[in-house]
């Protein structure tokens, strides 16, 4: 069963403003679908993409926007079963402005400003990242 993934597809319903994206560990998708992944203009994206970090850019973070990939999001579903290594969200920017947006940001706050929401599963329920720095404002 897929919680997660079955709560973001829920909530994209209320946020037409936003674009569906997976945070991802390029890592674990190698060693679950045994390939290593490459960049993908308006599908995947990743954190390090620039030298010294190109080298390792397979195994850092992934953006994927999902909004007309049900290949990837099927994948990345079948993935998080398997893994802790997907979270979910919602964003009204584009992926390019969204990565600018988080580069050096060291508080959650920055970090999730421009992110309707962010979950992912904890001890085998949803946790919505947004909903919890909102709750708790000393973070």
């Amino acid at each position: 069963m897929n919680k997660s993934y079955n709560y973001i597809m829920s909530e994209w319903l209320f946020h037409p403003e936003c674009s569906l994206y997976a945070l991802v560990d390029g890592l674990q998708i190698e060693r679950h679908f045994r390939y290593e992944l490459e960049t993908r203009n308006y599908v995947c994206y990743p954190f390090f993409d620039t030298y010294p970090d190109l080298k390792i850019a397979f195994a850092g973070p992934w953006l994927f926007k999902l909004n007309s990939s049900e290949e990837y999001r099927g994948k990345l579903a079948q993935l998080e079963t398997k893994y802790p290594s997907v979270s979910w969200l919602l964003s009204p920017l584009d992926p390019e402005t969204l990565l600018l947006s988080w580069l050096g940001v060291s508080d959650c706050f920055r970090l999730i400003q421009n992110v309707r929401k962010w979950v992912f599963i904890v001890d085998d329920e949803v946790f919505d990242l947004k909903i919890e720095v909102d709750k708790h404002p000393f973070y």
